[in-house]
């Protein structure tokens, strides 16, 4: 959070607001750009992931017509194929112009949560 930089009040000429523990991410998010499929039981689409972690993602995806609480199943393909995994959740936030929307796994399998997890140790690696 912005709030936590220690140079905040000196930065913003104010003191940070309070952040309330539930009001942060239960798992460490981290940016991923990769080719994924998303379907929705009606249709397939064609999208982007934009940032990962074991709970969700968020998805861009032009014209998708999914809405808080839709169950979707998504197949993630970053070029880097031993991050490859699929996953099924429900959508919980609609991006704004329906340009994509945030999305909560639900269960993961074993194959799919390492692929997850390594991904993040790699990116943390290599900042």
């Amino acid at each position: 959070f912005l709030a936590d930089l220690v140079d905040f009040e000196e930065v913003f000429n104010d003191v940070p607001p309070v952040i309330q523990e539930t009001e942060r991410r239960r798992h460490v998010r981290k940016p991923l750009l990769a080719r994924m499929f998303v379907q929705n039981n009606k249709q397939i689409f064609e999208g982007v992931c934009r940032d990962i972690s074991i709970g969700g993602m968020q998805v861009l995806a032009d014209s998708f017509p999914g809405r808080a609480g839709d169950r979707i199943s998504i197949n993630v393909h970053p070029d880097n194929s031993d991050y490859h995994f699929t996953a099924a959740g429900h959508g919980v936030l609609g991006l704004g112009g329906n340009t994509g929307f945030s999305f909560r796994s639900e269960g993961l399998n074993t194959a799919a949560l390492r692929a997850i997890e390594k991904y993040i140790a790699h990116v943390d690696q290599t900042l």
